[in-house]
């Protein structure tokens, strides 16, 4: 079982639901918002640690790479993971093309939180 946070920022409900469902039963506990704004609320007010933000490239509200750079400034130590089914750009952040399956997003989760600070 892992302790580590996720906060799962997708606009799109069902790909939001499997995306969570998956951390939480590779045993993260999981932070879930639909927009950008949301997401800030959620990183802003949780009381625990948050060990990896997972953004989606393309919100309605915000340019991912944008909303993680906010988001990393609440949450230092926090690591991201971009995502997109589209051709948007992710800069230098770890990144995971959609549609993508449970067992490769765990692995890559995984091996985000594992590696050094």
């Amino acid at each position: 079982m892992n302790d580590a946070t996720i906060l799962v920022v997708e606009d799109e409900a069902l790909v939001r639901d499997v995306v969570a469902q998956s951390l939480r039963q590779a045993g993260y506990a999981v932070l879930e918002a639909a927009t950008g704004a949301q997401a800030e609320s959620v990183c802003r007010g949780h009381p625990g640690a948050i060990a990896l933000l997972l953004v989606d490239l393309d919100l309605p509200d915000a340019l991912g790479t944008d909303l993680a750079r906010r988001l990393r400034a609440v949450r230092p130590a926090a690591r991201v993971l971009l995502t997109s089914g589209g051709a948007l750009e992710a800069g230098d952040w770890p990144f995971l093309a959609k549609p993508f399956r449970p067992e490769t997003l765990t692995r890559k989760v995984r091996d985000l939180l594992a590696e050094e600070s």
